[in-house]
């Protein structure tokens, strides 16, 4: 059976454009055989990391580096708070609306407007105040986060 033969049953389906590209296709006769490949990793193997990676792409943004996290001599926790902020997963009152949570969105702390990463740990003075209280380290930590320009 030829391929013109194979095609008559789609032929009411495709448009005629598409059935002469298919038509066109040569067809390799090296009986090689087919593999799956994943086109956006250098190895052509699926990995989470490469599927990321082409989301971020997309997006028109790369992936925020943030191992330098890992290799500070600071509690742990704190690296995880960090970690936390980098990749934007803290559950700050306008993470949550994004996430069509109804609660209010202005600053808990100086009700003066929107509660983001941003204006939480580098505008507000109260939050500033309480996390200096709290431990100096921190207000430090948070500083050096927003020189990185690796904040949502």
């Amino acid at each position: 059976m030829g391929r013109d033969q194979n095609l008559h049953g789609i032929q009411g389906q495709l448009s005629h454009n598409i059935i002469e590209k298919i038509l066109q296709t040569t067809i390799p006769s090296n009986h090689i055989e087919d593999r799956m490949y994943w086109g956006p990793s250098t190895d052509g193997w699926f990995s989470t990391k490469s599927s990321i990676n082409l989301i971020h792409k997309e997006k028109g943004h790369s992936p925020t580096r943030t191992d330098w996290i890992w290799k500070l001599n600071i509690p742990q926790k704190i690296k995880h708070f960090m970690w936390r902020i980098i990749k934007d997963g803290l559950p700050t009152k306008g993470k949550l609306e994004q996430r069509h949570i109804s609660v209010p969105t202005q600053c808990e702390f100086c009700n003066q407007t929107y509660e983001d990463f941003y204006h939480l740990f580098v505008n507000c003075q109260n939050t500033r105040n309480i996390i200096r209280t709290i431990d100096p380290k921190i207000e430090k930590v948070l500083a050096s986060l927003t020189n990185h320009n690796s904040y949502p």
